[in-house]
């Protein structure tokens, strides 16, 4: 390939692979790659010798040549954009370039416009480059050519991914929900308020997720049409170490008024939505979708079956506030089902009457719906078919009008309308080809409507063994003996008894955006009710204390190898050969700054400085410190939460990630654009707690921050 110039390091045996539908767009994908040879570029499509040999399964062979090839290239045509095989081979190619780390997939747009393409507007697939193709014009194969061969960079891109919610799960649960949902009832009942009104007061906790992920900073408010009014009325105070750091815990409770109706609650809306939506403004993270898999992933861990002191305390409460639906409407309906009063036994629910909790956050709900679900399975698998069957009969008893496949019909590639569509996945059916093309197709198919539709039921396999664009969404096991139930209740809404463990799959993502969307941001951007920013806040911190040896302006955040986050920084620092040498001393904390946290009104945020000291020389200097909660999510999801799926090799891998997004994210243009530079106020000190001391990594990372120490 001595011509070639798209950019392949040896890596790979051809420089480009065609994607296109098969027949109508076939002289369009030849016409490209005679063009390309003209440049001594080296073309993988389906029509050469070496891109499917004989004997060998299509879909793998399609695989193969996206791992073989430099760059990808889908044409988009009015033919492809419905083609189930087609947006296999564009998942195809997301997933090489998540592993590889370089976008190698090209869009090539042929007589469609961008816009028209809802799939490719969220998400990466935003940031996929594109080509307009006009053969009319007598310049387009060079200017092709020039597009082919430039380069883009993951690192470039500003994607969510989709691990995004299952970090924010994780990182509200471990972090807010496992402290307070245990103690919840109990907490309630010694409430003077419970006392008075008990026979009103649900010891449900309610969480509010609004379909536009815009949360609500007090949720004191009145309902102009139904008159349905929340007023706070009291608060449940309890205070935990957590990560080294006393947190206190302020849970608000609330009375509902509708007519002559009234209620007592807690409630609030994870504040780790406002990463969602922060993100849909930054760069269209396909917020719906986002919001779908936050639902069902939360609902799966506070509901497992593992989770004891967490099940059936949640209501999780979808409302569309974007299209009239107000909180006060949603929370009234759900309190009053749940509170044991006369109200209840008058109350008659149609239960075969029921839409998709998604369907919820719609403007308008489809009307053209054929089956409730649809159910794909490898007949030719004996286990498949029996599972298939299964779940035909299960749901078809729940009155579900289901479509399945006969034995004539055969597989359709193109599924009918459905609410829901189940895939049986085993070994064999991920290997053959209509199967994995219907299940991949059917999903970028959820993408383009930004609705969350596609079931995967695993016979026989393991989480880690499907492709990740899959688990994005649900899991079910056919193993688990309620795992028909487990479906339903997904269809439904209703609470998921998850028996075994979830799949963790990418969670570094969401929590490397939870940290800097709902912590950093503020605790090192915002300024103090005396208007302090993070430098002021430093100087009356040293001037309060009389330290005059100054203090670098940076928060430091200590994460380890371990993932474990110490009770006591200065403790586990001093408790070292090299303390004869060096010691670390606590200062103080510093003022805090106050946020509204989705109805937590005014949230104090602490940072804590601490003094390094050479004992030899006298040396000192302060810093700002804390142990990382993030990698304190994963040691808890590896260690305490068993049901989290998350392996110590992975809670390793995951800890390692975070500590590259973070400073990525922070560094993107975008995010100063948006929130202002923390570049030079953040850094994590990573080191191997194995084999180096946190002394000897406090040292070496104050070392490389000399230029930053400022004497008072």
């Amino acid at each position: 390939m001595a011509g070639c110039s798209v950019e392949n390091s040896g890596r790979h045996s051809h420089d480009v692979f065609i994607a296109y539908k098969r027949d109508p767009d076939k002289a369009v994908a030849h016409k490209i790659a005679e063009a390309l040879e003209e440049d001594q570029l080296t073309v993988l499509a389906d029509w050469k010798d070496e891109a499917i040999p004989p004997g060998t399964l299509t879909i793998e062979s399609i695989a193969q040549c996206i791992r073989q090839s430099a760059k990808t290239l889908v044409v988009l045509s009015p033919h492809s954009i419905n083609s189930n095989w087609v947006l296999f081979e564009l998942m195809e190619a997301i997933e090489n370039s998540k592993n590889s780390n370089i976008l190698t997939l090209r869009l090539v747009l042929c007589n469609v416009e961008k816009h028209h393409i809802n799939f490719v507007q969220c998400g990466m697939l935003a940031e996929v480059p594109h080509f307009k193709l006009d053969f009319s014009d007598v310049d387009w194969s060079q200017n092709l050519l020039k597009f082919i061969k430039g380069e883009v960079s993951l690192s470039n891109i500003l994607s969510a991914g989709s691990g995004l919610a299952h970090g924010l799960v994780f990182s509200h649960y471990v972090g807010f929900l496992s402290y307070v949902l245990p103690v919840l009832e109990e907490k309630i009942k010694e409430s003077d308020i419970f006392k008075e009104y008990g026979l009103s007061f649900s010891k449900k906790y309610y969480l509010l997720l609004p379909g536009t992920c815009e949360i609500l900073d007090n949720l004191e408010s009145c309902d102009a049409e139904t008159k349905a009014r929340i007023e706070k009325v009291g608060d449940i105070k309890f205070t935990v170490e957590h990560c080294d750091k006393k947190r206190n815990f302020t849970l608000t409770i609330y009375k509902i008024t509708k007519q002559l109706e009234t209620y007592y609650f807690i409630a609030d809306s994870p504040h780790v939505l406002k990463a969602i939506c922060q993100l849909d403004e930054l760069e269209k993270a396909d917020k719906r979708f986002q919001i779908a898999r936050f639902y069902y992933v939360l609902n799966q861990v506070v509901n497992h079956a593992e989770n004891k002191g967490c099940f059936d305390i949640v209501r999780i409460i979808l409302y569309n506030d974007n299209c009239g639906e107000t909180l006060q409407s949603a929370l009234f309906e759900c309190i009053r089902d749940d509170v044991p009063t006369q109200v209840l036994q008058e109350l008659s629910i149609d239960t075969d009457r029921w839409k998709p909790p998604m369907y919820r956050l719609m403007s308008t709900v489809p009307n053209d719906v054929e089956y409730d679900a649809t159910i794909s399975f490898l007949k030719e698998e004996k286990r498949d078919s029996e599972v298939a069957n299964q779940i035909l009969q299960y749901l078809e008893q729940k009155k579900m009008k289901v479509y399945m496949p006969t034995q004539k019909s055969g597989l359709r590639l193109h599924l009918p309308s459905a609410k829901w569509h189940i895939f049986v996945l085993s070994q064999a059916s991920l290997y053959n080809n209509e199967v994995k093309a219907q299940c991949f197709g059917t999903l970028y198919q959820s993408f383009d409507e930004n609705v969350l539709k596609v079931l995967p039921v695993l016979v026989g396999i393991e989480p880690e063994k499907v492709p990740r664009v899959i688990k994005c969404v649900t899991l079910v096991k056919a193993n688990e003996s309620n795992y028909c139930q487990q479906l339903l209740n997904t269809m439904k809404g209703g609470n998921i008894k998850m028996e075994q463990a979830l799949p963790a799959g990418d969670v570094a993502t969401g929590l490397a955006w939870a940290k800097v969307i709902n912590y950093l941001k503020i605790t090192l951007l915002k300024k103090t009710k005396n208007e302090l920013d993070l430098r002021g806040r430093i100087q009356a911190c040293l001037n309060k204390n009389n330290v005059e040896c100054g203090c670098i302006y940076k928060l430091f955040s200590i994460a380890t190898h371990s993932c474990i986050a110490e009770p006591d920084l200065v403790t586990k620092a001093n408790k070292t050969s090299e303390s004869e040498h060096c010691r670390i001393d606590y200062v103080d904390k510093l003022e805090p700054v106050f946020a509204n946290t989705g109805g937590q009104v005014d949230r104090p945020f602490f940072l804590h400085m601490y003094k390094y000291t050479n004992i030899e020389s006298g040396w000192s200097v302060c810093f700002i410190a804390e142990y990382s909660t993030s990698h304190n999510c994963l040691h808890h999801m590896a260690y305490q939460y068993s049901f989290a799926g998350l392996t110590k090799d992975d809670m390793v891998i995951q800890g390692q990630h975070i500590v590259d997004l973070v400073p990525h994210i922070l560094n993107h243009s975008t995010v100063k654009a948006k929130y202002g530079d923390m570049t030079d106020l953040f850094k994590f000190i990573y080191y191997n707690d194995e084999i180096e001391s946190l002394m000897s990594a406090i040292r070496r990372h104050i070392k490389g921050e000399s230029r930053l120490i400022n004497a008072s």
